[in-house]
């Protein structure tokens, strides 16, 4: 903090504005900030096969190929978006009311980004395009955690 003058009486007053959050190394996933988060990340992994299986089932349920199943696990990452899809293909919804639909249950996405953004200067974007890859809800809620109990990162 430093001392800056007043607007009205010219006399010095503390700047009470906290500063900026410090930027992201550069070290990717060589770094021991990368590794924590790895470790911070693997009790969500259980939770994940049995969503794949049950998804992967009701989209096959419904008349897609098991192919494309897996195709639309691996294209559509996000878990909400993937469901609302897989019911509005089964009802026989027009394709853009499906995509529309992906997109707006994912707009989410866009005020994750934003609210760790400040966290991630100094990173290249091909490295911030295949982190927004790996971002989900738990994902997003373990790094609000992280940068709230670690301010310097």
């Amino acid at each position: 903090m430093s001392a800056i003058p007043s607007d009205q009486t010219g006399e010095c007053r503390e700047d009470t504005t906290p500063p900026p959050p410090a930027p992201a190394t550069p070290s990717g996933m060589h770094g021991p900030s990368f590794w924590a988060g790895v470790r911070a990340a693997c009790p969500l992994i259980p939770g994940m096969p049995p969503f794949a299986l049950i998804t992967g089932t009701v989209t096959v349920g419904i008349g897609i190929e098991p192919i494309k199943a897996l195709l639309m696990g691996v294209i559509i990452t996000a878990g909400a978006a993937q469901l609302a899809a897989v019911d509005l293909l089964g009802k026989a919804a027009p394709l853009l009311v499906v995509i529309a639909t992906g997109l707006i249950v994912n707009l989410r996405f866009l005020m994750y980004s934003a609210a760790i953004s400040p966290y991630l200067k100094g990173i290249s974007p091909l490295r911030k395009a295949f982190y927004s890859f790996l971002l989900m809800d738990q994902v997003f809620a373990l790094c609000v955690l992280e940068f709230s109990r670690n301010k310097e990162r």
